[in-house]
């Protein structure tokens, strides 16, 4: 799909771009994190939009800091996503909508919910939390926000692999091209951290608006423990658990999605057949394993052999072999090449090799504190 851009101003001046499908009353489909306009509609099921524009008007848009909107942002708290919601209806004229929101702007819709309860008519939280630091481990959130800010495009490699796990690699290089460009590094880390440091759990039982929360259940970004959590704290809240571990609702098996939304949203109103000359614009289904690859790199080793001498530089990098052979040993890890002063491995799944990688940061770090290196 290929929609018609549209851009509208915020009161402080900024510039939102954002979409419309379809005619009726208006559903805001906020970006889940880190997606764009480009990856929601190019590499999606198209029966999603479709099926929502039958009865809605369906708007999406680019978060601030991504994709056509402005791309500077020193702001990344929840109440400046909620400010920005809010300025995309007044730019539509909808004084009452409803909204699907979730992951990164979870707080922002809840906190739209609790000071806007007027405006609000239906929620629906898709891949939500309570708590970013629940979300996983110290380490892990380091790492990632590290690579973020150190090498964009491995990130988004990564969260590919999270998002969309049995998805073929033409989908998985997609979605990794599009987000590499799609942002700056250091608002990827800022955005992450923001996420990792929100925490919500007081705010929930304060939700007064009718609120379906929607969770696949095998979701490798957020477990569907977290959706259930969040149903749990909000009163009178609907809890849907779906099948499938695809992450984003627009790509997978988004015929259970609609029909929840359906049942929520437009009780009584049956979601349309799924238009047999419009398939899906993911690729089709690669036969073959998806696997992880991981890449480590001595930083400056180059200068090695100037600062400490061919002997001593030698043993070093034999040293960092022989710690990363044996994370990798013990991580599942199987090595491919190496490449003088770095290896290339590949794992089963993402969270092997990034426990493999948590593992060699450590005890490479542990073998050489205090030393020159």
């Amino acid at each position: 799909m290929d929609p018609a851009i549209s851009f509208c101003r915020t009161p402080d001046g900024g510039q939102l771009a954002y979409t419309t499908l379809g005619d009726g009353p208006v559903l805001i489909v906020t970006p889940a994190s880190l997606d764009t306009i480009e990856s929601r509609f190019k590499v999606c099921d198209e029966h999603f939009w479709t099926g929502l524009a039958s009865h809605f008007t369906v708007v999406s848009y680019d978060r601030r800091g991504t994709g056509l909107s402005d791309r500077d942002r020193s702001d990344f708290t929840p109440a400046f996503e909620t400010h920005d919601i809010l300025a995309l209806a007044d730019a539509l004229g909808a004084n009452q909508f409803d909204l699907m929101s979730g992951f990164q702007l979870t707080p922002a819709a809840i906190g739209l919910a609790i000071d806007q309860p007027q405006r609000l008519q239906r929620l629906v939280l898709y891949a939500a939390f309570a708590r970013g630091e629940s979300l996983a481990p110290e380490e892990t959130r380091l790492s990632l926000t590290q690579m973020a800010r150190g090498s964009i495009g491995l990130a988004f490699r990564l969260l590919a692999d999270l998002t969309v796990p049995h998805e073929p690699r033409e989908t998985l290089d997609a979605l990794v091209q599009i987000g590499r460009h799609s942002l700056h590094a250091e608002t990827m880390a800022r955005f992450l951290e923001s996420m990792y440091d929100a925490d919500i759990t007081d705010l929930l039982p304060r939700v007064t608006t009718p609120t379906l929360v929607l969770h696949r259940q095998g979701d490798l970004c957020v477990n569907w423990q977290h959706g259930r959590e969040v149903s749990a704290a909000i009163p009178g809240t609907r809890f849907s658990a779906l099948r499938g571990d695809v992450h984003w609702p627009w790509m997978g098996d988004v015929d259970q999605v609609l029909d929840a939304l359906f049942d929520f949203l437009a009780p009584g109103i049956p979601v349309p057949a799924r238009e047999q000359t419009s398939p899906t614009t993911t690729a089709p289904k690669a036969s073959h394993q998806l696997r992880t690859i991981l890449f480590t790199d001595v930083e400056a080793s180059t200068q090695l052999t100037d600062h400490f001498g061919d002997e001593q530089a030698r043993d070093i990098l034999r040293r960092h072999e022989q710690l990363t052979r044996r994370a990798l040993a013990a991580h599942g890890g199987t090595e491919i090449k190496t490449m003088g002063d770095g290896f290339m491995a590949a794992f089963s799944s993402v969270s092997e090799a990034l426990d493999a990688a948590i593992s060699m940061q450590r005890s490479i770090s542990a073998a050489f504190d205090g030393s020159d290196t």
